[in-house]
């Protein structure tokens, strides 16, 4: 899901999300928030690259 839901999120112009760590219906565990910044950080990349394009530029 995360994996689906975040990339949606940056492709439709989101630039920003919140994460919880202490609220304790909201809260995160490490391995889970750390699954947040690895997607986040993959979507980041695929927005930087020319849409079509891989990073080797064909």
């Amino acid at each position: 899901m995360l994996g689906q839901e975040l990339p949606a999120l940056v492709r439709d112009g989101y630039t920003s999300f919140k994460v919880f760590m202490t609220c304790d219906d909201l809260v995160l565990n490490d391995a889970q928030l750390l699954d947040v910044f690895e997607v986040a950080s993959r979507a980041a990349r695929w927005w930087s690259t020319p849409r079509g394009m891989t990073r080797s530029g064909t």
